[in-house]
């Protein structure tokens, strides 16, 4: 069997991610964390979609459904996404191996980073 190829596996990394971090998996998550985590991983957790989000200069965070023209949703700060957001990563029993687990908390990095740009 051939060797994967990086795009192969980061796909594989990504989809294992996406899998364990599953709103389905969790009852009692919000459906607010759901539709960001869906747009955090690019993924349709909720209906509407929430296409994007994005962190203010003063540290808040905005989403933008699908089919919406700008960030019109009022999420709350990004701190409280960002604590409730490794609490979630963090749970032993999500089973995210250490390579998913940096992949996850690098998305939220990259989140945070486009903020300060």
């Amino acid at each position: 069997m051939p060797e994967k190829t990086e795009q192969e596996w980061r796909d594989l990394i990504h989809s294992n991610t996406v899998k364990k971090l599953n709103p389905g998996r969790f009852p009692g998550m919000s459906g607010k964390m759901a539709a960001i985590l869906g747009a955090i991983f690019g993924e349709e957790f909720t209906n509407p979609r929430m296409a994007s989000v994005t962190v203010t200069s003063d540290g808040f965070l905005l989403g933008m459904n699908e089919g919406d023209i700008g960030y019109n949703e009022f999420l709350g700060s990004f701190s409280d996404l960002e604590r409730n957001y490794m609490n979630l990563i963090d749970i032993p029993e999500v089973g995210l191996t250490p390579v998913e687990y940096d992949y996850a908390k690098g998305k939220l990095e990259a989140l945070k980073m486009k903020a300060a740009a």
